[in-house]
């Protein structure tokens, strides 16, 4: 049994297999879109099909991605462990048919050498570096003022996670702890100044800026 909210396909046990079906069923089918708008000898240009498949096809996929995705590797490790690593093998599937459309090369090219040319981040790097991690620093740098602040506080500094199945929050804080170390500053603002008060350091605000 399951209920869809928000575009989020949320299943009676929360382990998101119909989520993630769901999202890379949409890739699929915005990666075989952009063969109609594109050919080896007419159509859109490298350039523009690879900011088609960065602008409309990632983003479907990885929607809430925060939510239904977990980290691949672990801090310090570069093996993959237990994770979301069949979401990132499907995933890569799916951008080797678009480098290819990017590119105009043969079906028989290999995966690695598509995404060097295409300019494109491997998929357990996207969903890892880019996705996941921005999630979690955006989360880090939520003001004290939002609805959300005490709770990720909560689960990073006292919550300890279940032992049957860990949520995605518990999973993101433990995997990616951003932001309030104690060899990085707290990155959200103080109780009595807006975020972008002269209290901050000039690379602080940089860095606010440039995530928001």
């Amino acid at each position: 049994m399951s209920h869809k909210f928000l575009s989020v396909i949320l299943d009676q046990e929360l382990q998101w297999r119909e989520q993630a079906n769901y999202a890379l069923a949409k890739g699929t089918k915005y990666t075989l879109l952009m063969r109609h708008v594109s050919g080896n000898s007419w159509g859109t240009p490298m350039r523009l099909t690879r900011q088609l498949y960065q602008a409309v096809v990632v983003p479907r996929v990885t929607y809430a991605a925060s939510v239904w995705l977990r980290p691949i590797y672990k801090p310090g490790n570069d093996k993959p462990q237990r994770g979301s690593i069949g979401v990132a093998k499907r995933l890569a599937r799916i951008q080797r048919m678009a480098a290819i459309t990017i590119l105009g090369a043969m079906k028989t090219s290999p995966a690695n050498t598509l995404d060097l040319h295409a300019f494109l981040p491997p998929t357990p790097i996207l969903l890892q570096e880019k996705i996941l991690h921005r999630s979690m620093a955006r989360m880090a740098m939520l003001p004290k003022s939002h609805l959300l602040h005490p709770h990720i506080k909560w689960i990073e500094t006292q919550c300890s996670p279940p032992q049957v199945r860990t949520p995605p929050p518990h999973t993101l804080t433990r995997h990616m702890p951003v932001g309030n170390g104690n060899d990085q500053p707290p990155p959200h603002e103080t109780e009595h100044s807006p975020p972008n008060a002269d209290t901050h350091s000039p690379d602080q605000g940089k860095r606010n800026r440039g995530i928001r």
